[in-house]
C-alpha cells in the first residue's frame, strides 16, 4: 500500500515536471533583458553618456509587451533640473531614442498608463513621468507621452480658475483611475502649519483629447 502510494507520488511529480517544460519552450522573441542599460547605445551618445556619468539620478523599465520595452532615464549637472530620455528596446534587443526631453524636477515615478476611453486594445498606451520639486511642500508635476510616435501632450500645471491659488502649497499625489489621471492635494487655512491642512481636499481628473490632458472634473471634499 505504501509502494502504490509512492508510486503515485513519483507519477505526479513526472508529469508537473513534463508540464513545467513544455511551458518553458523557449521562445524565438524573449523580451530584453531589464532592468539594465544598454552601454554601448549610450557611449553612441556622447551628450547622454557624458550627463549620465556626472549624474546619474534615474532609470527604470516599462513593460509593453513580450516584444517591446520602454527605459526611463534620467540625469542632470543641477538638483532637481536635466533631461530625460526615454529609450525603445523591442524584440531583436537593438535599442533606439524615441524621446529626448528637458525637465524641471526630480522624476519620482514612470507608468505605462491607458488614458483614453473607449476599448483598451484599440487605443494606444502612454508614458506618464511624476515629477517633484525639492523641498517640504513636495509640489508635483507631470509629463506624458503618447506613444507611439512620442509625442508629448499638452497640459497646464496650473491651477484652474476659482480654485484658492494662496492656499495651495503642494502635497500633490496623483493616480491613474478609469482611464483618467487624478490629481489630488489640500488646501491650507491661514496659519495652518505646512504639515497640518485644514481645508478642503481638491481631486482634479484630467483626460486625453486632442492631443492634449484636458481638465475633465474638479471634485472637493471636507
Amino acid at each position: 500500500m505504501i509502494c502504490c502510494k509512492h508510486s503515485s507520488i513519483v507519477l505526479m511529480l513526472a508529469l508537473s515536471i513534463l508540464l513545467t517544460a513544455c511551458n518553458q519552450q523557449p521562445n524565438q522573441k524573449q523580451i530584453p533583458v531589464v532592468g539594465e542599460i544598454d552601454s554601448a547605445f549610450i557611449a553612441s551618445d556622447t551628450a547622454m553618456q557624458l550627463g549620465l556619468e556626472s549624474s546619474y539620478e534615474y532609470h527604470n523599465t516599462l513593460i509593453v509587451n513580450t516584444q517591446l520595452v520602454y527605459d526611463i532615464i534620467g540625469w542632470g549637472t543641477k538638483y532637481a533640473e536635466g533631461e530625460l530620455a526615454i529609450v525603445k528596446r523591442g524584440a531583436d534587443n537593438k535599442p533606439d531614442t524615441v524621446a529626448k526631453d528637458k525637465r524641471v524636477g526630480i522624476i519620482e515615478n514612470s507608468l505605462l498608463v491607458n488614458l483614453q476611453s473607449g476599448s483598451a486594445e484599440k487605443s494606444e498606451p502612454q508614458v506618464l513621468l511624476i515629477m517633484r520639486q525639492p523641498g517640504t511642500g513636495v509640489y508635483g508635476s507631470i509629463i506624458v507621452y503618447q506613444t507611439p510616435e512620442f509625442k508629448r501632450l499638452k497640459f497646464e500645471n496650473e491651477l484652474p480658475a476659482g480654485l484658492e491659488q494662496s492656499a495651495y502649497m503642494g502635497h500633490d499625489s496623483f493616480y491613474v483611475s478609469a482611464n483618467k489621471l487624478h490629481r489630488q492635494f489640500p488646501l491650507y487655512k491661514k496659519n495652518d502649519a505646512n504639515c497640518c491642512p485644514s481645508g478642503r481636499h481638491i481631486t482634479l481628473s484630467y483626460k486625453v483629447k486632442q492631443h492634449a490632458l484636458l481638465l475633465d472634473k474638479i471634485e472637493s471634499k471636507k
